[in-house]
């Protein structure tokens, strides 16, 4: 994997340098009014582009964030309405075009019949930053929810 596992709930968008440093005052006041909340995974999904991930059990709250980011993120830090997601498809990608076409399938063939069960506490969003080049993601910083 070319990025640290994650859900993602706002696709990335592309902004100076100078801006990383604006959004993390703002991104902690966001999170700091977030409730914590579970998150459950049942068993695995895959998207015909190559990528296999962890299906995310619906979740009502991770909906919520979502919505709530995109608001926060169009009325307090002006990203424009084209590069927020207006829907997302909650999964934890565990491979995602790092392998081949070929891999792919052999890989797939493996998972899609298996059971995985899991939950974890959300305490928390990332920042996640475009190291370039490469395609690997770093994480800049962790926003804490407060309670």
């Amino acid at each position: 994997m070319n990025s640290p596992a994650h859900i993602t709930i706002q696709r990335p968008f592309r902004r100076g340098d100078s801006f990383e440093n604006k959004l993390f005052s703002p991104l902690k006041q966001f999170a700091e009014k977030q409730k914590l909340f579970t998150i459950s995974l049942s068993g695995f999904g895959c998207f015909e582009s190559r990528t296999i991930f962890v299906d995310v059990l619906d979740s009502q709250e991770l909906i919520k964030l979502h919505q709530e980011l995109n608001t926060f993120l169009f009325g307090q830090l002006n990203i424009e309405k084209k590069e927020l997601n207006d829907n997302i498809t909650p999964h934890i990608t565990i491979a995602n075009r790092d392998l081949n076409e070929k891999e792919f399938h052999r890989v797939w063939s493996t998972y899609k019949n298996k059971s995985f069960e899991a939950e974890f506490k959300v305490k928390s969003i990332f920042l996640l930053k475009h190291k370039g080049g490469g395609g690997n993601w770093d994480t800049i910083q962790e926003f804490l929810f407060k309670n």
